[in-house]
């Protein structure tokens, strides 16, 4: 799937909200208002490898919570990682769906999401991290939440061990997110763009067809998140 995209101006809209926000808390889960945070882990980790593991958000039915580019209204969860015993990557995001509110198109998740980053230890018998998390669930109306989530797992030899539950999670999600242009079954063959459009050309390699194509706008700021033209 392509990340980078087209369209035309951007346009800036809001919805109201309630300023609620959750108590803090510190454990590898949290239970807000209208969401389940918690992190999805492996039973103890590896010595050397790096792995990839994630935080759940579990919205009520009908709330959601939104992607890097949350569309016209909304805003994307804010991750801030600290750990002395292990290098912590950057946030890898599933790729989102269209949520149409009134005229307004948001990019979120209608349901539960990972959001999925890599952790590698360093020369520790223990690896922990911490997470600061703020984000933002909505329906109609939306309630930000914040939360301090904290995880210690034992540092042991060989491969990480997951529960079948967990690994399942992780495969799913990981899935999800896009890959990289060199690994895409898209090319793009050229961008053409006027005072108010975008025309992009692309095409498909036959030994990686897809059957569909979604096209998502990693900046908000100059590209509609409405889906383009094809």
């Amino acid at each position: 799937m392509i990340q980078k995209l087209l369209a035309s101006a951007a346009c800036a809209a809001l919805i109201s909200f309630s300023f609620v926000s959750v108590s803090a808390a510190t454990s590898e889960h949290v239970v807000a208002d209208h969401i389940r945070v918690r992190f999805v882990l492996p039973e103890h980790s590896s010595s050397t490898e790096e792995t990839l593991v994630g935080l759940l958000f579990e919205p009520d039915p009908h709330w959601h919570v939104y992607w890097k580019n949350p569309g016209d209204s909304g805003a994307a969860p804010k991750f801030n990682f600290v750990s002395s015993t292990a290098d912590v990557g950057p946030v890898q995001w599933p790729a989102p769906a269209r949520l149409p509110f009134a005229h307004l198109t948001n990019l979120g998740y209608d349901g539960s999401v990972i959001y999925l980053f890599s952790i590698r230890p360093k020369d520790s018998i223990v690896v922990s991290v911490a997470a600061d998390l703020e984000w933002l669930v909505c329906q109609e109306e939306c309630v930000p939440g914040f939360a301090k989530l904290s995880f210690e797992r034992p540092r042991l030899s060989g491969s990480a061990k997951w529960s079948t539950a967990d690994e399942n999670l992780i495969r799913k999600f990981a899935a999800r997110v896009p890959v990289s242009s060199g690994s895409a079954p898209i090319k793009i063959e050229s961008i053409e763009i006027s005072s108010s459009t975008l025309v992009l050309k692309a095409s498909q390699s036959a030994s990686l067809a897809t059957e569909s194509l979604e096209i998502f706008p990693v900046n908000g700021d100059f590209v509609l998140p409405s889906r383009p033209a094809f």
